[in-house]
């Protein structure tokens, strides 16, 4: 976990680990799409000299959106689910429906992650960024690295802990 490196995810119990995830990395996220989307707004005419890179605030708003309906999935559907759960003294589960749907917005979310940076040849420049696109680059590569740790924490400190933890 890159993000999160001195956390020992392993000690949290469900509603902790929920807590955790909706407070501390939801808040994380949000605060850097919303810095991207300033950058992006304040910084129109980044990228623009490229073939591919012109279409970034494009890929970024479709990530960022995929972003925002992960969030909302996870914490309509899930949390709130598994904290019931865990206060009622149940082994947390999840129907095989909810683990594929939360599977595939992931699948979605990352495959867009990649996108973004297969179309920055993965953050390595073959080109001298200006000082706004260097900000940028940065920004985005750090966004990468949050939903990896987001997929991480859902999927194998989360998910994994319910009975029916076949996560496609």
């Amino acid at each position: 976990m890159r993000g999160y490196p001195l956390v020992n995810f392993a000690s949290f119990n469900t509603i902790e680990l929920c807590d955790f995830i909706a407070q501390r990395v939801y808040a994380d996220v949000e605060d850097r799409l919303d810095r991207l989307q300033q950058s992006f707004d304040r910084y129109p005419t980044a990228f623009e000299s490229e073939d591919e890179e012109h279409l970034l605030p494009i890929l970024f708003l479709q990530l960022a959106d995929q972003c925002r309906q992960l969030l909302r999935l996870e914490t309509l559907a899930l949390f709130p689910h598994m904290r019931n759960q865990a206060q009622a003294g149940l082994t947390p589960s999840i129907s095989s429906n909810t683990a594929h749907q939360l599977a595939q917005a992931q699948k979605i979310m990352l495959s867009q992650t990649w996108r973004l940076g297969l179309t920055l040849n993965f953050y390595v420049s073959p080109r001298a960024y200006n000082t706004e696109e260097q900000i940028l680059v940065n920004d985005l590569h750090l966004l990468s690295c949050l939903l990896q740790d987001w997929v991480v924490l859902v999927q194998h400190h989360l998910v994994a802990r319910t009975e029916n933890a076949s996560f496609e």
